[in-house]
């Protein structure tokens, strides 16, 4: 039986303002998250256009 990733659930939010930064800079950050992540999810939210908040979720593996 294989162990699902439902055991430990770890959140991040980027802490940086983003609403003044250029593309360039969100795709970097966006970029240097997926480089960190090994199982999980990454959500931009985005308002009038404007990418506002990046959520890093995180998951981890526990051994049976």
């Amino acid at each position: 039986m294989a162990l699902a990733f439902k055991t430990h659930t770890q959140q991040q939010q980027v802490n940086h303002s983003l609403k003044h930064e250029n593309k360039l800079d969100i795709a970097q950050q966006v970029a240097a998250i997926l480089k960190d992540i090994r199982f999980g999810s990454v959500e931009i939210v985005v308002h009038d256009g404007k990418v506002v908040q990046i959520d890093k979720r995180e998951r981890f593996r526990v051994s049976e």
